[in-house]
């Protein structure tokens, strides 16, 4: 006998499994059986929970692709079924995920769309930002919204880049790159939907 949820799952794949496994209501999964597009979205509460965490590395490593290496890292990436223009990288080791990361790629420029680390360490994402994906594309450019915890994070970014000798600007509408000279020039920008900040090397 064939049941529903196999089919589901062969045609979603382990996204299916994070939706199921991440507690939501039945209205969510009925939501995720009617409507299969909006399973690119994941529940980043996953990441803090270890069991889940597992869960969902075991389905990276069997449907994703390990394409690196980072430290003591295995980096496996895979596309979200309803935006073939993303990339997830997630960041394991010994069976547990440490680092998650949802981009697109822009003329060489890692263009950042979510963020996890793990909370046991701190900075982590900030060191693989610059020893890892500046160091393999252009530059990075940050997402638009900007949380208070998003501001702190992109000031710290921003001022780091700025002293390790990246340019760094604010992006208006995509298009014009307005030059950061000063690092408290930054403050104006996150209030404002118009602006992305980017790091070029």
């Amino acid at each position: 006998m064939i049941k529903l949820t196999d089919i589901i799952r062969e045609i979603i794949n382990y996204e299916f499994c994070d939706y199921i496994n991440s507690k939501n209501s039945s209205f969510e999964i009925c939501n995720l059986l009617e409507f299969p597009v909006k399973v690119g979205t994941i529940n980043m509460s996953i990441f803090d929970d270890i069991k889940l965490n597992y869960d969902y590395v075991l389905n990276v490593k069997k449907f994703g692709k390990l394409v690196d290496h980072y430290g003591k890292y295995q980096v496996y990436q895979f596309t979200p079924i309803n935006d073939s223009s993303s990339f997830n990288d997630v960041f394991v080791y010994e069976d547990m995920a440490y680092a998650f990361f949802n981009y697109t790629l822009i003329e060489g420029f890692v263009q950042e769309k979510k963020i996890w680390q793990n909370r046991f360490n701190l900075g982590l994402f900030r060191e693989i930002m610059f020893n890892y994906y500046l160091n393999k594309f252009n530059g990075v450019i940050s997402d638009v919204a900007h949380s208070p915890k998003g501001e702190n994070y992109w000031k710290r970014i921003l001022t780091k880049a700025k002293n390790e000798g990246f340019d760094i600007y604010g992006l208006k509408n995509d298009v014009e790159k307005i030059p950061l000279n000063d690092i408290n020039d930054i403050d104006k920008y996150f209030t404002s939907d118009k602006y992305k900040f980017v790091i070029e090397k």
